[in-house]
């Protein structure tokens, strides 16, 4: 049988308090993608029990849940917000923002929306943490950049904080999605050998084999939990409006940024114990 969801939630924990102790930025990237790895798997797991064992003891619900990002006015929100999306996309939960930044709308399976509330916390303080360490080393004032009309300015520290934290965040998305596009070609390979490879519970009328379509098994499971989830979204949701990303204009921030993000390491494990996050804090 296939480890319960608070398991999984449980070694994702052990992975955060083992990060606390490195100093090692490959050590640090390996837990990043060791997290993401879990969180993976345990996707695939349920939404394969799904299909091939509807009576699965652990049925997975759809659903919506708020999440406080600040308070109004809190500089570095959009940003925040970006790094939510980064952490939400790879995991298949899609998201609402409120119109001034101060909250988001996550939804998608509860237990994914957990994977969510577990990583983004952590991930959020190093952002901060690490934005601040670059804003005081005080290297990006001599940048320049072109404002809208044309003119050549100065980088200020709300452009370069704009900058680091909009990079930091796409490369955390990047991260986090080769991560798991790495799980699931892993897992496919070994279904390939052994269909019970990943702990998949199947009932007796019921083959997990290669789809004729040429896809593996975990990868379709996911993409039919994604289409899942984009139904309940779009049921949920009647308008349509973009949410749209801050604009990043510091070229020596947004290398920083990227650099950060590559040793990015999951922190404090309080979003295991119900907290919404750290919401505000930096």
């Amino acid at each position: 049988m296939s480890p319960s969801h608070s398991d999984v939630l449980a070694r994702i924990a052990a992975l955060c308090r083992k990060a606390e102790s490195t100093d090692s930025p490959h050590e640090a990237q390996a837990l990043m993608a060791g997290a993401q790895h879990l969180a993976t798997i345990a996707a695939i797991d349920l939404e394969v029990a799904r299909r091939y064992q509807p009576s699965h003891e652990r049925a997975r619900v759809l659903v919506v849940e708020a999440v406080d990002i600040g308070q109004p006015r809190k500089v570095g929100l959009r940003t925040y917000v970006r790094l939510f999306l980064a952490i939400a996309r790879p995991n298949d939960v899609r998201v609402t923002v409120a119109a001034d930044n101060t909250r988001v709308f996550a939804h998608g399976y509860d237990t994914d929306v957990a994977v969510l509330r577990c990583l983004y916390p952590s991930i959020l303080v190093q952002m901060v943490a690490a934005c601040e360490s670059f804003l005081h080393d005080g290297t990006w004032r001599s940048g320049t950049y072109i404002d809208r009309t044309g003119r050549r300015r100065l980088v200020g520290a709300r452009q370069a904080r704009i900058s680091f934290q909009e990079s930091y965040a796409e490369t955390i998305e990047r991260r986090l999605f080769d991560a798991r596009a790495r799980t699931v070609s892993d897992v496919d390979a070994g279904l390939d050998d052994d269909p019970n490879a990943a702990g998949f519970i199947h009932d007796s009328g019921a083959s997990p084999s290669r789809p004729e379509s040429g896809g593996g098994l975990a990868e379709l499971a996911l993409i039919d939990k994604s289409a899942e989830v984009e139904r309940f979204f779009r049921s949920k949701v009647s308008t349509r409006a973009t949410w749209r990303e801050a604009t990043a204009v510091s070229a020596a921030a947004m290398r920083a940024g990227g650099v950060a993000a590559q040793s990015a390491v999951l922190s404090s494990p309080r979003a295991l114990r119900g907290s919404p996050g750290v919401l505000g804090a930096g």
